[in-house]
């Protein structure tokens, strides 16, 4: 059995993670993927404790609110992880194509730039889409 292809959207800022979504709406429309999910990356200290599950429900809601008004099916999950690195080993798929949204940058990569280039780095399919207005492009 063939594994169909999903979207993961990386939670950026709001502004990214918005065009993100609206990105892969478009790519949805195109690709027919299995499903959309949002990889909301939840930070925390090797000095302190992670939240409890109160916290990571409040933040779920939140971007599942953001998701709705994108007018986009997709999953949100939240990733409580201790560096950004252990969400993209644990939780993206080879299989999928990844949307990061933020601001296009010439002169220095933006930190949605930076997550786009380290995905690629990684042999991962990558789509920015950058925040500024152009038209998101592969790569």
């Amino acid at each position: 059995m063939v594994e169909r292809l999903q979207l993961q959207v990386i939670a950026t800022t709001k502004e990214g993670t918005r065009a993100a979504l609206a990105q892969a709406g478009h790519l949805s429309a195109h690709l027919n993927p299995a499903r959309i999910v949002v990889l909301v990356p939840r930070m925390v200290s090797y000095l302190t404790p992670p939240g409890g599950p109160s916290e990571d429900a409040l933040i779920t809601e939140q971007y599942r609110d953001l998701v709705s008004e994108s007018g986009v099916a997709a999953t949100v999950r939240v990733c409580v992880c201790r560096r950004l690195a252990d969400l993209f080993r644990w939780m993206v798929s080879a299989q999928s194509v990844i949307v990061v949204g933020g601001r296009r940058r010439w002169w220095w990569p933006s930190p949605a730039q930076q997550i786009a280039r380290c995905l690629k780095k990684k042999g991962h399919r990558v789509v920015f889409a950058d925040v500024g207005g152009q038209t998101p492009r592969p790569g």
